[in-house]
């Protein structure tokens, strides 16, 4: 993770933070962090992480006023908790069988990653989940153009940022590990080749390197035994493919290359999909991930118990079909499904391995597979409640006056309405919604169905119950699509505009924004109140200062 290690490593699992009966910890803390920062582009400051940290805190609050408001039936809930199980199955699972086959380091292994790890390498980052648009800046790197310059570019900075791509300082045993092999491994004022990470791919400049002054052999000996469980966690980092290669070879693979090819195809001609094929033209390859839609998108157009291949797992012959597939996807790149079809459906494959192997061996009753799962459905949790209360605020249309900051940072955010016109079905299920779709395709008349609604030229905000689903939607054909706020629908969108909202004209539509905002901060607050929340501030400030 991007962020200073702490020096002694019992200090990622101590507890920064306390909600009721969920803790946060420095490794909760810091893992989430991270992905905070390069999804956001903002700088690592002291004030950033405490609003993080509340951030996190506020959520829990939410969560577990969530579950008093008996949301643990909701549907969406089960479905995640659901997929993270699995994935939280095979992961873990992953893990323990690395930890027994890598051997202890060597002493000099160990003395070697003490010293790297008492240094601070400085960094800047371009990060895309573009490799072919790193490539391109990295020639120009090559050819001689300045990394900062070239940074302000890639990041399209209003004006000349001196920090652009400035990540800080970086500790060895805080950061991804390709990221701090390839980092500890430059020079000062050298730069990496696209390398690629758990975010995406990143090209690495190091500005600085910061030595200790001195290496005392009794820290060594303090830390020694903790630097040796580094080491080897790196190392099974580093070797997991031979260990999967070694497995899969074990089970006895056979492909049905027909069904392959023909669920290859089904994904290239997916309206969602060549959508982002014609972005891709323009150089927006950003964002394409295997979401809700364009799940529900592919699961409508092909044969879910389609049998993709067949392996040999504990004595009897399994088959793995689409259906499996697609359980894992959410989990895949969405480009490899596309482009290396064959590879994507093995990696799903290996992940469907490694998950019926832990619960053959009884993980799941493993605390650290419960823990995975409770934090992903408290996340969940509380999105749930949040788009309730959003609901409940539209509701309200007296008149709110804007303050200027909020109308300000609405321009700066580029917020968009959109323009449309569209119709919906609500069903009670996907299947119910699959049919519903059939039906139309077939030629019944939208209309013929109960609660057909039909909107015309409608102007949606970000805040509307139906602006994720119709910004989503593929425009002039049905799809079936969900919300946590409307379940299943069949929806079909026959036009659609995003217009940027003007900062000389705000009209209603930020007024409204700004109420819901309001309405969530106050909720929100009320929660946090009535939560026993504990922060050890000294433990937080430390893990700062390292």
């Amino acid at each position: 993770m991007f962020l200073a290690n702490c020096s002694q490593e019992k200090e990622s699992e101590q507890v920064i933070a306390t909600v009721n009966d969920s803790e946060i910890t420095v490794s909760d803390f810091e893992q989430k962090y991270v992905g905070y920062l390069i999804k956001t582009g903002r700088n690592d400051i002291k004030n950033e992480r405490y609003r993080y940290l509340s951030e996190l805190i506020d959520n829990l609050a939410v969560a577990d006023a969530a579950i008093q408001k008996n949301y643990l039936g909701n549907q969406t809930y089960q479905d995640a908790i659901w997929y993270q199980k699995r994935k939280s199955l095979a992961d873990i699972y992953f893990v323990d069988q690395m930890n027994e086959r890598i051997e202890n380091p060597s002493e000099e292994d160990v003395r070697l990653a003490f010293a790297k790890s008492k240094r601070k390498v400085y960094v800047r980052h371009l990060f895309s989940k573009d490799e072919d648009k790193l490539y391109r800046y990295y020639n120009r790197l090559e050819a001689g153009e300045n990394f900062v310059d070239l940074a302000n570019e890639f990041y399209g900075t209003a004006e000349y940022d001196s920090t652009a791509g400035y990540l800080g300082p970086i500790s060895y045993y805080g950061i991804d590990d390709n990221f701090a092999e390839t980092a500890f491994s430059i020079n000062e004022g050298g730069y990496s080749e696209p390398i690629r990470t758990s975010f995406g791919y990143h090209i690495i400049y190091v500005e600085k390197v910061l030595f200790e002054a001195m290496l005392t052999e009794s820290e060594y000996q303090i830390r020694k035994e903790g630097i040796q469980n580094k080491v080897k966690q790196r190392n099974q980092a580093l070797e997991a493919n031979a260990y999967i290669r070694d497995l899969m070879s074990k089970v006895n693979i056979e492909m049905n290359r027909e069904p392959l090819v023909s669920l290859m195809e089904e994904i290239r001609n997916l309206p969602s999909i060549q959508e982002i094929d014609r972005e891709q033209e323009d150089g927006d390859m950003e964002g394409a991930t295997w979401n809700d839609g364009k799940l529900d998108e592919l699961a409508l157009e092909v044969d879910e118990q389609s049998v993709l291949g067949t392996y040999v797992l504990l004595g009897e012959r399994i088959d793995f079909t689409i259906e499996d597939y697609l359980n894992w996807l959410p989990y895949l790149p969405l480009n490899e499904s596309r482009n290396r079809t064959g590879a994507s459906v093995g990696r799903a494959l290996r992940n469907e391995v490694l998950m019926r192997l832990a619960k053959e061996e009884g993980y799941e009753n493993d605390d650290r597979v419960n823990k995975k799962v409770k934090d992903r459905g408290m996340e969940v949790l509380s999105d749930l409640y949040q788009q309730e209360l959003i609901q409940i605020a539209l509701q309200d249309t007296s008149e709110t006056e804007i303050p200027e900051n909020f109308r300000n940072q609405v321009i700066r955010n580029r917020s968009y309405n959109i323009e449309t016109s569209y119709w919906k079905i609500p069903a009670t299920s996907l299947e119910e919604a699959k049919v519903i779709r059939r039906d139309i395709l077939s030629g019944t008349p939208p209309q013929t169905f109960p609660n057909y609604t039909s909107i015309e030229q409608a102007s949606l905000s970000p805040i509307d119950a139906d602006y994720r689903l119709v910004s989503k939607a593929t425009v002039g054909s049905p799809v079936t699509a969900s919300s946590e706020t409307q379940g299943w629908v069949v929806l079909n969108v026959n036009d659609k505009e995003f217009i940027q909202i003007s900062v000389d004209d705000p009209g209603k539509e930020v007024e409204k924004m700004y109420r819901v905002l309001n309405f969530l901060d106050t909720k929100i607050d009320s929660m946090r109140s009535a939560s026993d929340v504990v922060i050890d501030t000294t433990l937080f400030d430390e893990i700062y200062e390292l």
